[in-house]
């Protein structure tokens, strides 16, 4: 079984919100009717649910191709197996912060410090801020794996290309 994260389609309506309303407004045309046609709504979510499939198993290769790539530049700089997990979230367009890499390899803070100082000295990561405010950005390689990536990001394919298209004509006309 899938855990909730990997199945749910918040992550899309949430980016789709305009859409999802628009399928309540085509369905529903302002009140509840259970004598309504539900076909379109029924469609939407499937949409929904093939959007966000596709998403999730992009995201898996993208994942799985930059965890290479990363490694591979670990291992041609001699960069130790705790500095991955940086690199790594820093290369998805997260903020790194020390108390974090404290927390995830259980390195004493000093470590920490030399260790994200030594990312940035080789050009890797970029450091954002003074002492307790400071986090860390992708730079260098990195931002070049990060651009490569997404330029070769498959593209979604919507099993409903019409739908959108259809839910506006429905709700401007009030029919379904």
């Amino acid at each position: 079984m899938l855990e909730p994260t990997f199945s749910s389609i918040e992550e899309w309506l949430g980016r789709n919100t305009e859409d999802y309303y628009l399928g309540l407004a085509a369905t529903g045309a302002g009140s509840w009717n259970p004598d309504r046609d539900a076909h379109l709504w029924v469609k939407f979510n499937i949409r929904a649910h093939h959007m966000q499939a596709q998403t999730l198993t992009r995201r898996f290769a993208d994942a799985e191709r930059l965890s290479g790539q990363i490694d591979q530049v670990m291992a041609r700089l001699g960069l130790p197996d705790r500095a991955f997990d940086p690199l790594f979230d820093a290369t998805l367009g997260l903020r790194v912060r020390r108390p974090t890499y404290v927390k995830r390899t259980g390195v004493e803070e000093r470590t920490a410090t030399r260790d994200l100082r030594a990312l940035v000295d080789v050009g890797l990561l970029s450091a954002k801020g003074n002492t307790r405010g400071r986090f860390y950005l992708a730079s260098g390689d990195l931002m070049a794996l990060r651009d490569e990536a997404r330029a070769r990001r498959a593209r979604l394919e919507d099993p409903y290309p019409w739908l959108i298209d259809r839910l506006r004509a429905e709700a401007r006309s009030g029919e379904i």
